[in-house]
Formats: structure tokens, sequence, C-alpha cells
């Protein structure tokens, strides 16, 4: 159990970002985050939350970290079909759910809490719907991606969705955020191999369209990028 300290100082404010960007949040709303916030727990790096096929996880906020929805094929290939960043929601979507879809693992230490819950009307339940559109609008462009993009439009589409979604959080430093994913699992997520994504990295650090070094990633001209995929922003 992760207990408020000053040295863990007020997680719950990557997901008052993230949600006061989508909806507007009342003092009450605020109140209900923090105090849902306050018995928040910590899980360690390669923690499986929850395994495919299981009891979907209640609705949980992310306050800290990263999560990966993964499918293990039989022969041990891994598919991330996506992430869930600090400030978002991730866990049982539908009422009618009773298995969960993916595996949910923990690629860095996080913190979560259960999300409050959110009355008809109020700014907290449109933050949550708008929440769960943008779900669904990941779904598309991760399907977009796979199907129709080749290498390098793979590689920067999905560091422009990442840098997108922490900016609303307040986790990203103007275009630079911190990579806690390894090649390996940054592969996984593009449907590459780690040896082609590699090669994909060192032509476009070269043609300067990002830099990934000391665990960060730093995008050059993101809106020149996204114009050259067709990437449109502030869909929500």
């Amino acid at each position: 159990m992760l207990k408020r300290t000053y040295a863990v100082s007020r997680p719950e404010q990557a997901a008052v970002r993230r949600l006061g960007s989508l909806a507007r949040l009342t003092e009450h709303d605020l109140h209900k985050i923090e105090q849902a916030a306050a018995d928040a727990h910590f899980l360690p790096a390669r923690t499986e939350i929850v395994r495919e096929g299981a009891e979907p996880a209640k609705p949980t906020l992310l306050l800290r970290g990263w999560v990966a929805q993964q499918r293990i094929l039989p022969d041990g290939r891994r598919q991330i079909a996506g992430f869930t960043l600090a400030g978002e929601l991730f866990g049982r979507n539908w009422s009618c759910q009773e298995r969960a879809l993916t595996s949910q693992v923990a690629l860095d230490d996080i913190v979560l809490c259960a999300a409050p819950e959110a009355q008809p009307g109020s700014g907290l339940f449109e933050a949550y719907e708008r929440e769960r559109l943008a779900q669904r609008l990941q779904l598309i462009d991760n399907i977009t991606r796979l199907g129709r993009m080749d290498a390098r439009e793979r590689v920067c589409d999905l560091l422009l969705e990442l840098l997108e979604r922490l900016q609303r959080s307040g986790e990203a430093e103007g275009n630079t955020f911190a990579m806690p994913l390894t090649q390996e699992c940054f592969a996984d997520a593009l449907g590459l191999t780690p040896v082609h994504l590699n090669r994909t990295l060192q032509a476009c650090r070269r043609s300067g369209d990002l830099s990934w070094r000391s665990g960060k990633v730093t995008l050059h001209d993101p809106i020149g990028l996204a114009r050259s995929l067709g990437r449109r922003s502030n869909r929500l």
C-alpha cells in the first residue's frame, strides 16, 4: 500500500491533468480523485496485473508508470496491443465484460488506485466517457499503423501518439518524454523484429526525426512529422 508522504507528493496530479483536459472537473470531482489516490498501491515493474481470460480488473486509474496490454501466442511471440500511461484509465469498460481481453503488465514501477465512481452528468463522468472514446481512437490508429504504414511511419506515428497523451497528463517536457520501453518491447508494439526496429530508429535519427538516448525520446518537429503522416491531433 502506498501511503501519502512528502516523498510521494500528490500522486493524483497526472490523472487530474489528464481528466481535466477532457472535461471540466468540479472541486467535488477533484476531491474524489484525491480521496481515491490516498488509497493507491505500488506495484513493481513486470508485475502481471491481470491475465488474459481472467476476471477483468475493476476500473482503475494509473497514477504513475506505464502498463502494456499484451497477448502471448502459443510459440511465445508477443503482440502489445496498446499502452496505458500515467493519468489514464484501464480495466473493465462494459458491464457485460466477463473476461480480460488481454494481459495487463506493468512496464516499470507503477502506482494505481481504484477509479472513483462518477455520477451521470458530472464532469468526472464526462471525462471517463471521453477517455473511453480516446481508447477507441487509439485502437483505430493502431489498426491503421500496423495495417498500412511502413516501419518508419509506424515508429514515428506511435511516438507522436505517446507524446500527445503524455502532454495531456503533464508527463512530457516540451517535445521530450521518458521512455521506459526496451527496443524489444517497442518492436512488439509495432509488429517489427528488434533488428528491423533498430535499423529504422537509426534512419530516423539520421533524418532528424527524433533522438532517443538515456531513456528519453525527443521529437524534433512533431507538427511537421504529424503533417507528413496525415496524423490529426486534438480529436477529442
